[in-house]
C-alpha cells in the first residue's frame, strides 16, 4: 500500500488539460493587426497642391485685352487707354486681325444717288488693313487706328475718316482705299511699318527664348 500511494504521487493529476499545448500568443503580438489601414500609405498632399490653379485676380490689363471690342465703330481711341497698355492692345489687335465680316448679306444696301451701293467683300482682298464696321456700316483702317495717335504727338495729323468716323463712300470705295494709303512715306504707310516693327520684336524675343 505504502508502494501504491507512493507511485501516485510521483504521478499527480492536471488540473489543466490544455496546459500542457498553449496557445503560442507570442507570435501574433510581433504583427499586431493595424487598425489604420491608411496610415500604412498615408496620400500625399503634394501633388493636389502643386496641381491647384492660381487664385491671382486678373489685372486692369488683362481685363482690358479680354474685352477689346471688335467692332471698329465701338471702339475707343487709343489714346483712351493707359499708355503702358497700349504696346500689348496694338499687339493683341494685330494677332486677332482686322474686323472683315465675310458675309456679304452683313452688308446692308444704301441709295446713292439712284443706285443701290454697300461694302463689297471682295475689297478686303485688295487691301490687308481694311476694317469694316456692322455697327457704323463704314470702313475703317486698322494700322492708322492703332498709330495715328503717336503722329498727331509729332503734328502729323492726318485724316480721321478711316479712324472714328468711317468711311461710306462706295460708289469710288477702292479709289478712295488707294487714296488712303498714298505715297511713300504717308501717315498710313508708316502706320504700316510700325505694326510690322511691332510683330517683328515679339517674334524676335520669342525665338530668342527658344534658342
Amino acid at each position: 500500500m505504502e508502494w501504491y500511494f507512493q507511485r501516485k504521487s510521483l504521478n499527480p493529476p492536471s488540473n489543466n488539460p490544455g496546459s500542457s499545448n498553449p496557445p503560442l500568443n507570442h507570435l501574433s503580438s510581433s504583427n499586431p493587426p493595424s487598425n489604420n489601414p491608411a496610415s500604412s500609405n498615408p496620400p500625399s498632399n503634394n501633388l493636389a497642391s502643386s496641381n491647384q490653379p492660381s487664385n491671382n485676380p486678373p489685372t486692369e490689363l488683362d481685363e482690358i485685352l479680354a474685352n477689346l471690342p471688335a467692332d471698329p465703330g465701338l471702339r475707343p481711341p487709343m489714346t483712351y487707354y493707359n499708355p503702358n497698355f497700349q504696346e500689348q492692345i496694338r499687339r493683341a489687335y494685330l494677332q486677332r486681325g482686322p474686323c472683315q465680316p465675310k458675309s456679304q448679306n452683313d452688308m446692308p444696301q444704301t441709295l446713292m444717288g439712284t443706285i443701290n451701293r454697300r461694302f463689297l467683300v471682295k475689297w478686303f482682298d485688295s487691301f490687308v488693313w481694311l476694317e469694316y464696321s456692322k455697327e457704323k456700316d463704314a470702313a475703317f483702317c486698322l494700322h492708322c487706328y492703332l498709330f495715328k495717335c503717336d503722329f498727331d504727338k509729332q503734328g502729323k495729323t492726318g485724316s480721321d475718316v478711316f479712324i472714328e468716323k468711317g468711311f461710306k463712300n462706295w460708289r469710288k470705295g477702292p479709289e478712295n482705299f488707294r487714296d488712303h494709303v498714298g505715297q511713300v512715306g504717308s501717315l498710313h504707310n508708316k502706320a504700316t511699318q510700325h505694326c510690322t516693327d511691332l510683330m517683328n520684336q515679339k517674334q524676335h524675343i520669342e525665338t530668342i527664348v527658344v534658342k
